[in-house]
């Protein structure tokens, strides 16, 4: 943020000089944790309708979104469709049954109007959590039976390897349908962002001989590709026009995708080497090729699931991270922040975690959190950051994982990486601050549908503008920064209502 974007400076001349010096985290830097909603991992954790478990969903849900402020974090990555169904009002597709019970069963509320409300609320970003292709599970196929359910099968959109069906990345008509569900979500809601995951051709692989599901289909394409090149190139035109649907349509929404932490099969094309882990799964498994997607500017950002610790004897953490902000680097124009697994407090990559021993995992989820800090700053990369899978290890009965972290991570406030290789508006200075008993006020700065927020500032009078500037031109320093309100208001804490001067931005979707 240069000087012309602070846009006003009110000074409050009061007594008493209260110090606000925590230990300085990075000031943009994207942190989220996941909320799965598939096979209610984290929510919800009651199916239904009726108005006691609605209730409870949504107090489920605040207290998961409260969390989340506790710990200084600057967004939600909300799982809204998951099987080809929805966690929101769609047009397209069937209520989600992890909601309701019953898949197509309305549930009489929307829990992503609701999520982004109550995010929004607490200045938190929600990103819409979609995954493109996948229909169902082994154990869903025969169940599945909604109006919606039966026109797929009936068109023959879908393709199984047995274990996962999805819908068949090869039709152009599936690719449409993508392109609508999430044209439709960012339309309706005012989400920050939109994000896949490492769903794309069914998990497992499938085979590329004459029995394959999508032979024939290959075969009257006429293609001169590989069936493995050509299933890569479906997957690449939908990114694509999913990409170039959000430029249309809201482009400051975020589009990005979590692949799976090794890649690099087709690096070379690109100046780049293959992974230090030396293996690609997802290329010749879910024809995924994250590389493409980055070299063709086709995604804002890239979570590459590293779901590995540093005692990993090949894919481990720090060297996996290292390698991915050096491939945002070279490829420029995306950003990138680390997937990470946080899920291993109960099991971890196929063995039993010693639940005697927290405090170390706690330290190498800490130490996996800085890594990715230290790499994308040797890598010379400003935007970076942390996406926790999954939220429930950071609350409840897991309270003191997330305060851990809190505690040696997260000590000061955030705002998100700046997009700026994007044309942005200017925004003129807020107008009419005020303080008035605790609390900062002024006219809200409107510009048609797109999502305005401010960020907050209270220091020292003591401190004088040019002081507390960060040293990296970025505005104030982020040991300043009390927040993002998505309203023209804020209450200042206690402790910084006297011997303080306080700023307002406009902070947009941009960052």
């Amino acid at each position: 943020m240069t000087k012309k974007h602070f846009l006003a400076v009110a000074m409050a001349v009061l007594m008493a000089a209260g110090s606000l010096f925590a230990q300085n985290n990075p000031k943009r830097e994207f942190r989220s944790a996941w909320i799965a909603t598939v096979s209610n991992i984290d929510w919800p954790k009651q199916k239904g309708t009726s108005a006691a478990i609605v209730s409870q969903q949504k107090a489920d849900l605040v207290t998961m979104i409260d969390r989340m402020k506790e710990l200084n974090m600057t967004t939600v990555c909300f799982q809204v469709r998951s099987m080809c169904d929805a966690m929101y009002k769609s047009s397209y597709e069937p209520w989600a049954s992890y909601l309701t019970g019953t898949r197509g069963l309305d549930p009489g509320w929307d829990p992503l109007a609701f999520a982004v409300e109550e995010c929004h609320k607490r200045g938190i970003e929600v990103y819409a959590w979609v995954n493109p292709y996948r229909w169902a599970s082994s154990g869903d196929s025969n169940t599945w039976n909604t109006e919606f359910d039966q026109e797929v099968k009936n068109k023959g959109w879908l393709i199984t390897n047995g274990t996962f069906t999805v819908l068949n990345p090869g039709l152009p008509e599936t690719r449409e349908h993508i392109v609508k569900v999430c044209k439709e979500i960012i339309t309706n809601y005012s989400v920050e962002g939109l994000i896949f995951d490492d769903y794309f051709y069914p998990v497992g692989g499938t085979s590329e001989k004459s029995d394959a599901p999508d032979y024939a289909l290959w075969k009257s394409s006429n293609s001169d590709m590989t069936i493995g090149d050509w299933r890569r190139d479906n997957v690449n035109k939908m990114v694509r026009d999913v990409y170039n649907m959000v430029q249309e349509t809201r482009p400051e929404v975020r589009f990005g995708i979590a692949p799976p932490g090794t890649a690099g099969a087709s690096a070379s094309k690109y100046g780049l080497s293959m992974c230090p882990a030396g293996y690609d799964g997802q290329y010749t498994s879910l024809y995924s090729d994250p590389l493409y997607w980055m070299a063709n500017h086709i995604v804002d950002y890239m979570s590459p699931q590293v779901y590995w610790h540093n005692d990993h004897s090949m894919a481990k953490f720090g060297p996996l991270a290292n390698w991915w902000y050096g491939c945002a680097a070279k490829l420029k124009n995306v950003h990138c922040n680390m997937s990470v697994n946080i899920y291993d407090l109960i099991q971890s990559m196929g063995y039993q975690a010693d639940l005697g021993n927290t405090e170390a995992h706690y330290k190498e989820h800490a130490t996996n959190i800085k890594q990715s800090r230290q790499y994308a700053a040797s890598n010379g990369v400003k935007a970076f950051g942390s996406n926790l899978y999954s939220i429930q290890y950071l609350c409840g009965s897991f309270k003191a994982h997330g305060d851990y972290l809190a505690q040696n991570c997260f000590q000061t406030k955030a705002l998100v990486p700046v997009v700026d290789w994007k044309q942005a508006k200017s925004y003129n200075a807020v107008t009419n601050l005020a303080y008035t008993d605790g609390k900062l006020s002024w006219d809200p700065v409107t510009d048609g549908k797109t999502t305005i927020r401010y960020s907050v500032y209270a220091i020292p009078t003591s401190v004088s503008e040019k002081a507390a500037m960060a040293n990296d031109g970025d505005g104030f320093d982020a040991k300043y920064l009390q927040g993002v309100t998505y309203l023209p208001n804020f209450a200042i804490s206690s402790n910084q209502q006297v011997g303080h001067w306080y700023a307002v931005c406009v902070y947009d979707g941009y960052g």
